[in-house]
């Protein structure tokens, strides 16, 4: 647990804080023209916006805890579906308007201007920042179990239901809302290389094309007295995110890490303030490293999805060994986060690797990992079965429809993918 919990940390502070942090500033930057207002350069642009939106992020993340990150993440989840829906559908009308149309006259340019613009199903040497499509269904589907059954940050919000069936149906609503993005990312990100790559308005190299194609599709065809409104909305959406993960660290180094070594008899009130202090200083070092985020790679979410996956599949076989057998032994995960980071890192050094895709090597280390974790139940199992325990303060009924409505969103998905693919739309 230990371990898993500074790796984690490691991850937040390094990876996951500082890149909320450069995401919203790439898009506030743009959508305030700060670069010209202050006649300073990109990078002082970023780094001023970074430093304004941590500061202001953690005064609240540290002093008003999980609440107020419940709290904001419900008021700006209204704001950001308002805003998300009208970006696409002014960016649809501006195209309309290139073809002497309107709306209808803009759905038909979206869907014939790229057409290849519009398949979800890479090719299977494709290179990141594309993903080919075998990996839908191996090592994207386990990057992302890792990252949405296993990572703090997203289950805090199921850990905070009054009960197991309204956490259940809090995470199917939220992989519900998860397909919007399809409409709320995914499209504009397409509007807007028909709108404004064309001519010439956007950076269309790898990397910056995805990270600063939202901001500019927003300054093309929102109205100046909606700017205001859609702005307020993303820094919300920045703060909540941020606030979320700052929270989060705070609570694994107190609960996994400080008080079991140094706070044994700590009350509530100590616990808390070191968690005050600790959410400061990674707040603070995460502003340091967020401006240099823009020198990382190929784009924001791969930056981050490669960072992870230095130890993201140790931690899920973890969990579903530990939820899966009784008799996984303390050695495993011993073995494997060593042995993963290793090798993980040696593919990163190694000119072979280049022509894969990282999520294929991510695959096949589950694959050992799997295979390692069944070789050690089998060799040196535990001597007692290992129980979940049950602290009696919650009700642990499941959610009775749950099981349904998860189909449905399995189904929704597919969809989707059959929508986004040579079959209909590409």
């Amino acid at each position: 647990m230990r371990l898993f919990s500074v790796l984690f940390l490691i991850a937040y502070v390094v990876t996951m804080l500082p890149t909320i942090l450069y995401s919203g500033a790439v898009a506030l930057a743009k959508m305030f023209n700060i670069e010209e207002i202050f006649g300073v350069s990109y990078f002082t642009a970023i780094a001023l916006v970074c430093v304004g939106t941590g500061v202001i992020g953690m005064c609240y993340a540290v002093f008003g805890g999980l609440k107020a990150v419940a709290y904001s993440d419900t008021i700006n989840g209204v704001g950001l579906v308002i805003g998300g829906f009208a970006v696409p559908i002014l960016g649809i009308i501006a195209l309309g308007q290139l073809d002497g149309g309107g709306f209808l006259a803009g759905i038909e340019h979206f869907i014939t201007a790229t057409p290849e613009k519009m398949n979800a199903w890479s090719a299977p040497d494709a290179l990141p920042p594309e993903v080919p499509w075998p990996l839908l269904f191996t090592g994207m589907f386990v990057n992302n179990l890792f990252y949405w059954a296993t990572n703090q940050s997203i289950i805090q919000r199921s850990l905070g239901g009054k009960n197991l069936a309204e956490g259940q149906k809090g995470a199917i609503w939220a992989g519900f809302f998860k397909c919007l993005d399809v409409f709320v990312i995914v499209i504009p990100g397409i509007i807007a290389y028909q709108l404004l790559a064309a001519n010439g308005q956007m950076d269309t190299s790898v990397g910056m094309a995805a990270d600063q194609a939202y901001p500019l599709l927003v300054m093309e065809v929102i109205p100046k007295p909606l700017l205001g409104f859609l702005a307020a909305v993303m820094f919300g959406a920045i703060l909540s995110s941020f606030n979320s993960v700052l929270n989060s660290a705070s609570t694994i180094y107190t609960l996994n890490i400080w008080q079991p070594i140094w706070g044994k008899d700590a009350d509530n009130d100590k616990v808390v303030k070191v968690g005050q202090i600790f959410g400061t200083i990674v707040g603070v070092i995460s502003i340091i490293i967020s401006p240099f985020v823009m020198y990382f790679g190929t784009g924001i979410m791969n930056f981050i999805n490669e960072c992870w996956d230095f130890f993201s599949m140790p931690l899920l076989t973890a969990v579903l060994f530990g939820l899966l057998s009784k008799k996984a032994p303390a050695i495993a995960p011993k073995i494997i986060v060593p042995l993963h980071m290793v090798l993980y890192g040696l593919t990163k050094v190694i000119p072979f690797f280049n022509q894969f895709h990282y999520l294929y090597v991510v695959f096949a280390l589950f694959v050992l990992e799997c295979v390692i974790y069944w070789i050690c139940i089998k060799v040196a199992p535990r001597e007692t079965d290992w129980e979940m325990p049950d602290a009696k303060v919650l009700d642990m009924t499941p959610w009775k429809s749950g099981k349904i409505w998860a189909a449905v969103g399995i189904g929704v998905v597919v969809v989707m993918y059959i929508i986004f693919s040579p079959l209909v739309l590409a």
